[in-house]
């Protein structure tokens, strides 16, 4: 079994470096100057070739990268731009909210999923089934994002059933466990 494991991870390890690698090329192929983003317009410019300096964004991309793989080793993920606060915390303090709504989500598609298989496999060839059948290929194949911005609307602002921000109250979690169950 541990041999097994050390295979296993000897073999992903290569594929999370080149896609590391992807991303990092990637954020530096964005448009725009990051720092001049952070800092806002009004910065001069000594004082956005000193954060540039700081931040080594002047070192050439493999140093940087290998900068980059150091921290991501030792845990630093960096600073948020937006809230200044260290990356890593930022995750870890929302990662109770996805754990959450991605078992939520799973729990709901496999219970609706086996309750749409079994009446499916009752009724089969009827028009429950073919309905059931049709309005499944609809809920896969419409994106997440879009299915939730239609059931905000319906359920939240015409019904007012649910809520529509916030996750306060078990109440808060229906409508994203839905959307991902979906």
């Amino acid at each position: 079994m541990l041999s097994y494991t050390i295979k296993r991870i000897a073999q992903i390890i290569p594929v999370m470096l080149v896609i590391s690698l992807l991303v990092f090329l990637m954020m530096h192929m964005i448009p725009g100057d990051p720092v001049k983003n952070m800092m806002g317009l009004e910065a001069s410019k000594e004082v956005v070739e000193a954060e540039r300096e700081r931040l080594g964004l002047n070192d050439p991309l493999p140093v940087q990268y290998l900068n980059f793989m150091k921290n991501v080793v030792r845990g630093d993920l960096g600073t948020s731009i937006f809230s200044k606060k260290s990356v890593t915390k930022e995750i870890l303090d929302r990662y109770p909210y996805t754990a959450k709504l991605a078992l939520g989500g799973t729990i709901f598609a496999a219970v609706v999923g086996v309750l749409i298989g079994i009446t499916c496999a009752v009724r089969r060839n009827s028009v429950t089934d073919s309905s059931l059948v049709v309005l499944s290929l609809a809920a896969v194949s419409t994106p997440s994002f879009f299915l939730a911005l239609i059931m905000m609307l319906f359920f939240s602002l015409n019904l007012g059933w649910l809520p529509s921000i916030g996750l306060k109250t078990p109440l808060h979690y229906v409508l994203p466990v839905i959307t991902l169950g979906m």
